[in-house]
Parts: C-alpha cells; sequence; structure tokens
C-alpha cells in the first residue's frame, strides 16, 4: 500500500481466529476467549473436538477473557484458572452472558425472553452458514405460521454477524420487521482484575512489544 493510502490512519487491526492461521502472523497481542459454561469440552481438536488448538497452545497467549462467566460457577472457574496456569501465568478477565448467548445455537434465548417477548420460536442454522433463498423461504414460511397462531405479526431477531455477511438477501422478508442484536463486551471484577486493569493492561502489553520488549 501506498504511503498516502487510507490504510495509513489504520491505528490497530483486529484479526478473528488469528491464533489458529497456517501462516505465521506477527501480532502484538494475542487474546483467547474461553467460554466458561464449557471451555475445553472434551479437549479433543477439530472434528473429533471443539478445540482448535490443543491447550498447549495457551502458552503463546498474553490475556484470556472468559465470556458467559456469569453463569459459570466459582468452582467452574476456579478450575479453569488453574489450567490457565499451567500453562502460563495469565490474566483471566471475565464477562457476563448479556446477549451473547444466542449464538450458542444448544442455548435457550433468556435475553429475550428478559426484555418482555411472549413466545420465543428459533430457526438454527450451522455456524458461517450462508444464507439462501431457499432459507429465506422457510423463515417466511415459519413467520406465516406463527401470524396465524398468535394472531400478530412475529418480530425476526438476527445476530449481528449474520446481519452483515447477508444484509440484501434478509431484505426479502419483507414485512416482517427485521432487528439485529448487537452485543458487546463488559468485563466484571474478580480478584482485582478490573475493565480499567483490562485496558491499562492492553496499553502496557502494546507499548512493552512496540519497545521490543516480549512481556510488560
Amino acid at each position: 500500500m501506498g504511503s498516502n493510502s487510507e490504510s495509513d490512519k489504520i491505528g490497530a487491526a483486529i484479526l478473528d481466529d488469528g491464533m489458529q492461521t497456517a501462516f505465521e502472523l506477527v501480532g502484538n497481542i494475542e487474546i483467547v476467549m474461553v467460554n466458561g459454561m464449557n471451555p475445553w469440552g472434551n479437549k479433543k481438536l477439530l472434528p473429533l473436538g471443539p478445540l482448535r488448538e490443543p491447550l498447549a497452545a495457551l502458552c503463546r497467549a498474553d490475556i484470556v477473557v472468559l465470556h458467559h462467566a456469569d453463569l459459570a460457577d466459582n468452582e467452574n472457574i476456579n478450575a479453569i484458572e488453574s489450567t490457565l496456569q499451567k500453562s502460563k501465568n495469565l490474566c483471566l478477565f471475565s464477562s457476563p452472558e448479556w446477549l451473547l448467548r444466542i449464538f450458542s445455537k444448544s442455548k435457550t434465548l433468556p435475553g429475550i425472553e428478559r426484555i418482555g417477548a411472549l413466545h420465543v420460536d428459533r430457526l438454527d442454522f450451522s455456524d458461517h452458514h450462508l444464507f439462501q433463498i431457499k432459507d429465506i423461504e422457510s423463515i417466511r414460511m415459519r413467520l406465516h405460521i406463527l401470524q396465524a397462531k398468535f394472531g400478530s405479526k412475529p418480530v425476526v431477531i438476527f445476530t449481528e454477524k449474520d446481519y452483515y455477511r447477508e444484509p440484501e438477501i434478509l431484505k426479502h422478508l419483507d414485512p416482517f420487521e427485521v432487528l439485529v442484536l448487537c452485543s458487546e463486551l463488559q468485563i466484571v471484577p474478580r480478584k482485582g482484575h478490573t475493565e480499567v486493569s483490562y485496558q491499562d493492561l492492553l496499553r502496557r502489553l502494546l507499548e512493552a512489544k512496540a519497545s521490543g520488549v516480549n512481556k510488560p
């Protein structure tokens, strides 16, 4: 890219699943997200289990963020911390469930029910599914069935990821209202680790890497 390109204004690049790439990428910070409800599964790699890398790869991480933390009991969280300490002295930050749970098709949708939905119906698709017209037709058929059953027009809720993957094809759901479920990360305090300390650690790691030091 030329020196006058818009890329000169980019301050940071975030790569999803960057640790598992076949290419040798040089990153400043490596953050691992761990599901507090089911962190390691059967501890086997894909396709035999949920892991994309062996647990030994945790030694490359700088920070571990435990999501769904408010749904996991202290015993499970302590066990996760113990596993992390065996790999490396990592800082563990916790984030609550919020509405992120909707991404897991094995779970219910408590976030939607909490905001007053009288009935929650669902159609599950595999991760990274590319929507086709036949999928939209299937959704529309389900919507008409629900409308006839309950006497009111249902509202469609998509995850943010699915919406931005296929924003045009979802227009075929008109006249039904389509809402996009956005998510955010909130750090909950645990053992002195807070949102402020999380941001401070990120800053110190970036400064250390920029100066050529391996660790802050």
